[in-house]
């Protein structure tokens, strides 16, 4: 996945169009193939008892309660003129422990979701361009990684709520 950053992005950065589409293709490819194996793949089972823990704890003092899956990046929410916010998938209304897993899963494996990949290449290219380097995969590659940018250094927390119902307004505030 790294390496095929890395090509798309000196395509992309060289203008070989036919080249760039054919590297981003075989990029969302092996996302899909990410995809697949974190949701079919097992559960850590440390992760799911600690989950199972708080989901009985809650339920016992509130039975019927529903949750929300969500993701919280730890590294790079936001830089300066990109924004992660809504990249990757949230759940609502999550009523039991098998679905909460399997939406932690989920929210896991968006992270490589073709609109995430395609935001983050863009990202990167242009981070590429601001940083000077010619259109060298191999260069490329090594200033990913020196940056913290290559895809599979992705740091993001999977927060777990409970669903707040019944409210007349909404919004975040910085």
């Amino acid at each position: 996945l790294h390496k095929v950053t890395a090509e798309w992005i000196a395509f992309d950065i060289s203008g070989k169009k036919s080249e760039k589409e054919t590297t981003k293709n075989r990029l969302l490819t092996l996302a899909k193939i990410l995809r697949d194996r974190i949701n079919e793949g097992d559960f850590p089972q440390e992760i799911y008892n600690k989950i199972k823990m708080r989901i009985d704890k809650y339920e016992l003092a509130s039975p019927g309660l529903t949750f929300v899956v969500r993701s919280s990046a730890i590294k790079a929410e936001d830089l300066e003129g990109f924004s992660f916010a809504g990249q990757q998938d949230s759940f609502r209304y999550q009523k039991s422990l098998k679905k909460v897993i399997r939406s932690v899963k989920k929210v896991i494996a968006s992270t490589f979701s073709d609109e995430a990949i395609i935001y983050r290449m863009r990202i990167q290219a242009e981070l590429v361009r601001k940083a000077g380097l010619r259109p060298d995969a191999k260069a490329i590659a090594e200033y990913l990684v020196k940056d913290n940018l290559s895809p599979l250094n992705i740091k993001m927390a999977v927060v777990i709520q409970k669903m707040v119902e019944n409210i007349s307004a909404s919004g975040v505030v910085f």
